[in-house]
């Protein structure tokens, strides 16, 4: 067994461990350790109704003159609605979606578009872009210099590439998929995984058989043509796929069908994590399980599935003690940065028992919670400071990016 106290003794934590924190206990299949969770600090750092955008309405709501054409105004309003979260180098991306509905319905006021803004870790707008839709997954793509967002995510989706160092009527590219979706929904969170770029086949059954279906992606590979502006999929693993039970116990090791409803989040296991290491991660979030594809795009490829006590979105990684979460805030509006000791033994997870297929009219609030990689159970963290309200984006910020403000030579 491994002891983990003596980090937080570094910060002086033993000895309270009974009034402010807990001890979480990860074990199974020979590896265990124990860990002092301490609470966190919450500081928004980007808020969105300090921000605002342009556009033309739809259908504006003046009222008609007899005879007269109606012509739309241009407006500004705040950004509304934040939603995903992602980190290029030592700069931010976060969208919002301004009230579009899940299948870029336009909002009560006409608009159309979701707003996608860069800042700096202090809260320094770098740039922002508009893209017609309502933005749901986002990740950062280095080769490119910039990002990748995806839009409607019940149906007829699309993703756009948005390169901030391009000439300016260059920097945002529309790219359509080159097929209907095979499963019937939209498309939501993205990852780079060895150069392939993977996205969750969310809300399958909207437009087709209902889920689970053995016929339905649960993720796909992604192509994009930039000559053709177009996005050609292929199945990365299907919503039935089998897959070995990963919880300790004595099911620990059994080779289980999934049954997935609701494949939403997604991420990467960083090398340094105490499980999963490298592997691609899917959140199913109704079905209160997390997907692990060890080897993934390989002939040897394998699937893990681990049941949670709680339905979670987000999941992410500290690889060090030292450094920060950042999260997308629901109450606010707000980009949050939440620092502390962090556990390297447990994952960190949005935890929203209102998404979980057995929710009831009385579920709880989202919370933010560790996820022991072991066990599957979500156990909630303590925070002090701002009030939080987590929306579902949570990532790791090492130590250095969490400190700088230093912009990039472009800006």
């Amino acid at each position: 067994m491994e002891f983990r106290v003596a980090d937080a003794l570094r910060v002086g934590a033993a000895l309270a461990v009974g009034s402010l924190g807990f001890i979480g206990v990860a074990s199974g299949a020979g590896a265990e350790a124990i860990t002092v969770t301490m609470p966190l600090h919450v500081t928004p750092v980007l808020v969105g109704s300090n921000l605002s955008h342009t556009f033309t309405p739809v259908l504006t709501t003046a009222p008609l003159n007899v005879g007269t054409p109606q012509v739309p105004t241009t407006r500004s309003a705040p950004l509304t609605n934040i939603d995903d979260l992602t980190q290029l180098g030592s700069d931010f991306f976060v969208v919002f979606q301004n009230g579009v509905g899940p299948n870029g319905e336009v909002s009560a006021t006409g608009n159309a578009d979701s707003t996608v803004v860069e800042f700096t870790a202090s809260g320094h707008v770098l740039g922002q872009w508009d893209v017609a839709g309502r933005t749901d997954g986002l990740v950062a793509d280095p080769q490119r210099g910039g990002v990748i967002v995806t839009v409607n995510e019940d149906s007829t989706s699309s993703l756009f590439v948005i390169e901030p160092s391009a000439p300016s009527a260059q920097q945002v590219t529309h790219y359509v998929y080159g097929a209907p979706l095979a499963h019937g929904g939209g498309t939501d969170s993205l990852a780079i995984v060895d150069g392939q770029l993977l996205i969750t086949a969310s809300n399958p059954g909207t437009s087709s058989l209902s889920a689970p279906n053995a016929t339905f992606p649960a993720v796909y590979v992604a192509s994009l043509n930039a000559a053709t502006q177009v996005a050609s999929l292929s199945p990365f693993f299907s919503d039935e796929d089998v897959a070995s039970v990963a919880n300790g116990g004595s099911g620990y090791g059994a080779k289980v069908n999934l049954a997935l409803t609701d494949p939403d989040s997604s991420v990467v296991v960083p090398r340094a994590a105490s499980r999963f290491a490298g592997d691609f991660e899917l959140t199913s979030q109704g079905d209160q399980q997390e997907i692990f594809v060890s080897r993934p795009g390989t002939a040897h490829q394998k699937l893990s599935v681990l049941s949670l006590t709680q339905s979670v979105d987000d999941t992410a990684y500290a690889t060090d003690h030292d450094g920060s979460l950042m999260a997308t805030d629901a109450a606010s509006n707000a980009v949050d940065v939440i620092t502390g000791w962090l556990s390297t033994s447990l994952a960190y997870a949005v935890a929203t028992p209102c998404s979980a297929n057995s929710a009831t009219s009385s579920c709880a609030a989202n919370f933010l919670g560790t996820l022991n990689l072991w066990n599957g159970t979500v156990t909630p963290v303590a925070t002090t400071g701002a009030a939080f309200a987590p929306k579902g984006a949570l990532i790791f910020v090492g130590d250095d990016a969490s400190r700088s403000t230093v912009e990039h030579s472009r800006h």
